[in-house]
């Protein structure tokens, strides 16, 4: 049982018997018969070896989930006289726009920042 990656998707490669850990996992199954995803999360809930592409996709992923719970960014950010950015809003905007940086990012890249109320 192994995963890998091309063009953007992960494909589970398994016996028969074993067609419950992807399913479970969250993968499609596919007109090719196939068990597949685009979402990492979904990739990474198999205990199953990456193999390839998988192994650096899988990298990238889990250095964007550290990135994004860091509390504080070195980055000089433009604010209004008298007012300044928390450690944690200025963290929160470098990973923003390091979203937007990113050469594998389409034009339409979107970022979602979910803090707990009141931050």
């Amino acid at each position: 049982m192994f995963i890998t990656y091309e063009d953007g998707v992960f494909t589970w490669h398994g016996h028969f018997e074993d067609r419950e850990a992807p399913k479970k996992a969250g993968f499609t199954w596919t007109k090719e018969k196939t068990w597949v995803t685009d979402l990492p999360m979904i990739a990474d809930r198999i205990k199953a070896p990456f193999e390839g592409r998988a192994v650096i996709a899988m990298e990238k992923f889990r250095r964007q989930i550290e990135a994004s719970k860091a509390t504080d960014a070195k980055i000089d950010i433009p604010v209004p006289e008298g007012l300044s950015y928390l450690p944690f809003q200025k963290a929160g905007i470098a990973y923003t726009l390091n979203q937007f940086n990113r050469k594998e990012n389409s034009p339409s890249v979107s970022v979602l920042l979910a803090d707990e109320m009141g931050l």
